[in-house]
């Protein structure tokens, strides 16, 4: 789906969200809660800035970046660290004696 798709039939009232996905590298939207799916995938590593776009005078926005959202995020924030948490088990481990020391004291 092309952001284009996204655009097009917005209404007065609808709530859009934004779903960055650093393992993954994909942004994808939901509007009233409905997941979209995945607009731009291969998303570089580099900082991102929210940006609201508007078409005539007088529109207004409501912009949050914390919960609650209207769309519940919970089963994406799991997958991606499912997936982090495989991309870590790959990497080659070569277990060695580390000798701690006590650091503080009581």
């Amino acid at each position: 789906m092309s952001t284009p798709e996204y655009i097009q039939h917005l209404i007065i009232g609808d709530v859009i969200g934004v779903i960055y996905n650093c393992v993954d590298k994909t942004i994808a939207y939901t509007k009233n809660g409905i997941d979209l799916g995945v607009a731009f995938t291969n998303v570089p590593d580099e900082r991102l800035y929210p940006t609201v776009g508007m078409r005539t005078p007088d529109e207004e926005v409501v912009v949050r970046f914390a919960p609650p959202f209207k769309h519940d995020i919970g089963h994406h924030v799991q997958e991606a660290i499912a997936k982090a948490t495989a991309l870590v088990h790959q990497v080659p481990f070569k277990a060695k004696q580390v000798h701690l020391r006590r650091c503080w004291s009581v």
